[in-house]
């Protein structure tokens, strides 16, 4: 029998299968085999049909000319069913959860879309091969034995057990946890240089808003990430290696393409152009068209009047409109033999309907990681061929699935086979061709303007258009860079200099930042541009095969219609084969037509990597008081005005040490007076300055650089060669570039190379060892740390910037037993803590037991000893001491035991019964301190629950036990 149900008056009913009361179509689908289900009812009721579940109704639908209709952004968005509102009780209002209209989606859509843009994409290729060395050094050493293909490539396992609604909160706060710490970390030791996906969500801005995200967000974005990318990109591969091993010849042309591209980059993987990859691509292609690693997208309409689907079936507002991609890609209207794995479909000219494949979802909601995705999966394809032969570890094996959030093959065992000699498999990949050689940075001097236009959606252009400013103001030209809408608006370019613009096309349509260009233009009057010189370089995809291009020769077209001198044909790159090549080639055209050439030196610049903009996010503090704990412990007061909490952080921007930056003077050939121009500065820097307050002088020399420094050298090639081949010893040394220079006065690179090498000084974070207001540091000073050597150097009244870093490391309620242990200066974040809890029960409060377990060396080195026999005369502490080296201490020490994790084995019955008791355990010190205390406590549950029990427990103990690990 069929339902139909008709919602509105003259609308065609929509067929379907007839549920029963309350469970509706649930026993039509077999939840084992969901496709094989959904797929029967498509071929029974056709491309449009309905079913329910529990008192949902669902449409599915299979069919292009619907799907088309569906995309249409002006009339349907995504539509968050009840399985995505349940992610969404961790994801929040990540990109993938976030409702419709949501504030926090259009900005972080715009802060990230940047992130993963051709070009930015590209850039991460080098960071793709260190994972995949590591798996491959796996299948290397497994040669012949058989693994689960799936397992393999599901690097990061994620997977939701909610069988209590207690193992539910404990993953979502272990989520939660992890992402913190990681945005914490990165917050108080930031990494400028990097540009990458967590450093714009932490420090970008919305160009439309001028709001950034906010950390809960960053928090959603990152478990949107982990959920969206690594199953879904592991489903591809594994699906893939499926058809490679099942169809005759695929693995045998993929090796010959990639054998050949590797040719071209002298087989360095890093350098590989991935785009190039024809075949590869085509087989990617056709495995996401068979086994679409999402296989569903869901829309609703806009209206609350609903809208009518083709077919005249009417949609209610709130419906829900599922496209299966299963079906859909697999439509014999569109292609032929669609069941078939035939990659050459996506190679031999074939036009298909755009709404006929829809692999990564549509408009605005669609995939922002593909290219990402694409670039990932190419890459391992490419080197799991030219590196292994592959087989099925039963030749018998048919493709069974496994369906939840996304899908991939079970039982799917290959066996692998190494192909080559060489080991060393991943040292091999991460290789890359010597980085090009940098000319010397040229004087700054006026050579004219230049005007580099863009407009931008996903960050490709703007990041080509700035390498090309700052290569230009680096040759000595005055470079404006801005896009088009906020330079030229009203269509009118600037005469006074060169006009470079950087643009591409989105499906036919200007970016968004181009987009009052571009409609300018359109009504301007012949001549209107009289007096402007221009040259275009376009960005296109040729998934967009129709309208590839399409602006940027519009573009290029007009201007010369309005009057403008053309100084270079359009140039025009693709973003899906090799755009950074395609740039290279316009960028080389460029120069020589403006005929730019090398010169000698006669002032020095730093490179806008050298990044010396002033610092943000920091203010002045004030040194109160300094104050010498103990050799080599200090402790300082500080006044900041920011809002921080027991157990936060302070971050500080150190200086390097006058005599390091007097040395670095002399060996540099430098006065502390001489200026450097940075484009980064509005005005010249004292040498001095750039030394002591912008650079890391004591930062261990790359061994990159180690090998360029030769080129300079006059008799020193063989011995710097030398210490690039014992690098260990290099480390271990801690020798720095000024330290190698000082070695071998023979070699002399410009100075725009030393200050590129060197990186930017970091803020250092310390522990908070007070309560508020008044904020103090304990701290150890290092021989060769920066940092604490010049907090050291600070008295009284002395401004230093700062910056207050809110971490994960807060004590428990009051009420709740707390136990932690520490070593040295590792007492610092307990200082406050157990300040805090003695002014709650100055109060009257009631507080929870607090026992603190501190090691020493012995009596003299107990810091803040006076503070802690006061709070054990007051019964506020507990205090369990060790002394390594003690004699006759006035502590009440437990013999035998000279280090915690001594006394913590000697007292395991006590942490046995707090731990029982719900007690909270704090660690904070060095590595090796924190490791010590986890496996001594480890044992000690050990011994009670037994040794294969004993991680689960310390995993369920959660927020209970927690680490603050720091290194010296």
């Amino acid at each position: 029998m069929t339902k139909t149900l008709d919602y509105s008056e003259g609308s065609t009913p929509i067929p379907g299968p007839a549920g029963y009361p309350l469970i509706g179509n649930l026993l039509d689908i077999d939840m084992s085999q969901c496709f094989v289900s959904l797929n029967a009812l498509h071929k029974k009721y056709g491309p449009v049909y309905q079913i329910s579940f529990l008192g949902q109704t669902i449409i599915m639908v299979s069919s292009p000319d619907v799907v088309h209709v569906l995309s249409d952004e002006d009339k349907f968005h995504k539509h968050i069913d009840p399985t995505l509102l349940a992610v969404r009780g961790f994801a929040g209002d990540g990109l993938f959860t976030a409702l419709h209209g949501e504030k926090s989606w259009d900005i972080a859509h715009r802060i990230l879309v940047p992130a993963f843009g051709a070009i930015s994409v590209r850039k991460m290729q080098e960071k793709m091969l260190d994972p995949l060395g590591q798996m491959l050094m796996w299948w290397e050493c497994h040669a012949g034995e058989p693994f689960e293909a799936a397992d393999q490539f599901t690097r990061l396992t994620f997977m939701f057990y909610a069988a209590t609604s207690r193992q539910w909160d404990t993953d979502i706060a272990l989520l939660n946890k992890v992402c913190d710490e990681i945005i914490s970390e990165r917050r108080n030791d930031p990494m400028p240089d990097e540009h990458d996906v967590l450093d714009r969500m932490l420090f970008g801005k919305d160009a439309k808003t001028g709001e950034g995200l906010s950390d809960e967000n960053i928090r959603y974005q990152m478990i949107t990430f982990l959920i969206a990318g690594h199953e879904t990109t592991s489903g591809l591969l594994a699906f893939a290696t499926y058809y490679m091993l099942k169809t005759p010849g695929v693995i045998a042309k993929m090796r010959s393409e990639v054998e050949q591209a590797l040719a071209d980059v002298g087989g360095a993987f890093a350098e590989l152009a991935v785009g190039k990859l024809r075949y590869v691509d085509a087989v990617l292609r056709e495995t996401l068209r068979l086994h679409p690693s999402a296989p569903f997208f869901i829309r609703t309409p806009n209206s609350e009047q609903g809208a009518r689907l083709p077919g005249g079936y009417h949609v209610k507002h709130g419906q829900a409109v599922a496209i299966s991609l299963h079906a859909l890609h697999r439509d014999p209207e569109v292609f032929e033999a669609p069941e078939e794995f035939r990659p050459e479909r996506w190679l031999d000219g074939t036009t298909y309907p755009p709404d006929a494949y829809k692999p990564f979802g549509t408009g605005g909601r669609a995939c922002i990681g593909r290219m990402f995705a694409m670039q990932e999966a190419a890459l391992a394809m490419a080197l799991i061929v030219d590196r292994f032969d592959l087989s099925l570890a039963d030749e018998n094996y048919e493709l069974q699935i496994q369906e939840s959030l996304t899908i991939k093959p079970v039982n799917f065992n290959i066996k692998v086979a190494p192909r080559k000699k060489t080991g060393l498999l991943r040292e091999l990949m991460t290789r890359s061709t010597v980085a090009k050689e940098e000319e010397a940075w040229k004087p700054v001097s006026a050579k004219g303007k230049m005007h580099v236009l863009f407009g931008s959606n996903n960050g490709a252009c703007e990041a080509l258009a700035g390498d090309l400013a700052a290569e230009y103001r680096q040759s000595g030209f005055s470079v404006t860079l801005d896009s088009l809408d906020d330079a030229a608006p009203d269509g009118k370019l600037p005469t006074d200099g060169t006009i470079v613009l950087i643009l591409p096309s989105y499906d036919g349509q200007p970016a968004e930042n181009a987009r009052d260009f571009v409609a300018s233009i359109a009504n301007m009057e012949p001549g209107s541009l009289s007096g402007v010189e221009y040259t275009v370089f376009g960005v296109g995809h040729r998934d967009w095969a129709a309208t590839l291009h399409r602006i940027p020769k519009l573009v290029d077209s007009r201007l010369s219609e309005l009057g403008a001198e053309r100084l270079l044909p359009i140039s025009l790159g693709d973003a899906a084969v090799d755009l950074l090549s395609d740039f290279e080639d316009f960028s080389a055209r460029l120069r020589d037509h403006l005929e730019i050439d090398v010169t000698d030196i006669s002032a020095w610049s730093i490179p806008d990597s050298a990044n010396c903009a002033p610092v943000t996010g920091f203010t002045l503090g004030r040194v109160m008081k300094q104050t010498k704990l103990t050799d080599g412990v200090m402790s300082i007061a500080i006044q900041a005005d920011q809002p921080w909490q027991v157990g936060d952080y302070l971050a500080i921007l150190p200086k390097n040490p006058a005599s390091e930056v007097e040395r670095a003077l002399r060996v540099l050939g430098l006065k502390g007076d001489d200026h450097i121009r940075s484009p980064m500065a509005p005005g010249p820097l004292r040498a001095w300055d750039v030394l002591e307050s912008y650079l890391e002088l004591g930062t261990i020399i790359p061994k990159r650089y180690l090998t360029i420094l030769p080129k300079w050298a006059l008799s020193s090639a063989s011995r710097l060669a030398a210490m690039a081949d014992d690098y260990a010893t290099v480390r271990l040394q801690r020798l720095s570039l000024i330290d190698v220079l000082e070695r071998f006065p023979d070699v002399r690179p410009p100075l725009g190379h030393v200050l590129y090498a060197l990186p930017r000084i970091r803020a250092r974070q310390y522990s908070i060892a007070s309560t508020p207001p008044g904020l103090e540091l304990t701290y150890s000073v290092h021989e060769r740390g920066v940092a604490s050597r010049y907090l050291a150097s600070l008295s009284e009244g002395d401004a230093v910037l700062c910056a207050t870093r809110r971490s994960t490391f807060h004590p428990p309620p009051a009420q709740n037993t707390l136990v932690m242990f520490a070593a040295g200066t590792g007492i610092a974040p307990f200082r406050g803590f157990i300040a805090e809890r003695a002014e709650r029960a100055r109060l009257g409060e009631k507080t929870g037991g607090t026992v603190l377990y501190y090691g020493a060396r012995d009596a003299a080195h107990v810091l803040h000893d006076v503070e802690l026999r006061h709070w054990v005369r007051n019964g506020v502490l507990e205090l369990r001491p060790t002394l390594s080296r003690a004699e006759r201490p006035k502590y009440k020490l437990v013999e035998g035991c000279r280090y915690v994790q001594d006394r913590m084995w000697a007292e395991r019955t006590d942490i046995s019964a707090w731990l029982e008791g719900g007690a909270a355990f704090y660690t904070c010190g060095g590595t090796e301190f924190a490791s010590g205390v986890r496996k001594c406590f480890t044992r000690i549950i050990a011994e009670k629950e037994g040794a294969e029990k004993a991680e689960d427990e310390m995993a369920k103990l959660g927020e209970r036990f927690k680490q603050d690990v720091f290194t010296s």
